[in-house]
């Protein structure tokens, strides 16, 4: 894995590098997911719209739905995308709600899996994901991620976005 050395720096540049780190845990995981038999890849967000250009892998189909007007299941009806195909799902910085997304994902194939933004508390977060079929099966915090990406010292987690990688059971 290789970490990003952070000099001294403004919020503003901090929150990229954040952004930055949160993306490439999703990048990592969507590698585990390949190497499983994923072939769909589904892009939600601002956080990866380049994403579909420099594809490393040319048997992924990647359905790219920055800015969908309304939500997941909307944005991929008019698209080629299979539901009874195990898929992955970036959904980073993301409009629509995360409770009809997960619903939407919670009727995918079974080894479906998701990586999201969240901030509840991940008791709630587990028993959501429970209710909808789902399994957690990693979570960081900003401070797990600052750590592991970014090569900052572990500090008491502050509030702010986490990130969760959940899968269809």
């Amino acid at each position: 894995m290789t970490t990003i050395a952070v000099p001294d720096r403004s919020d503003r540049a901090r929150q990229r590098l954040f952004t930055t780190a949160r993306c490439r845990y999703a990048e990592d995981c969507l590698a585990d997911a390949v190497s499983t038999g994923i072939r769909q890849l589904v892009l939600h967000g601002r956080c990866l719209d380049t994403f579909a250009r420099h594809n490393p892998y040319p048997h992924v189909r990647v359905f790219d739905i920055q800015h969908p007007h309304g939500d997941i299941e909307q944005a991929l009806a008019p698209m080629d995308f299979d539901p009874r195909q195990p898929s992955f799902i970036i959904w980073l910085e993301a409009p629509g709600t995360l409770a009809a997304t997960l619903r939407h994902i919670s009727g995918l194939a079974t080894g479906t899996q998701v990586v999201f933004d969240h901030t509840s508390p991940v008791s709630n977060l587990v028993e959501t994901l429970d209710d909808l079929g789902l399994e957690l099966l990693d979570h960081l915090d900003s401070d797990t991620i600052a750590s592991r990406y970014l090569e900052l010292p572990r500090t008491p987690a502050e509030p702010g976005p986490g990130v969760v990688r959940a899968a269809r059971r």
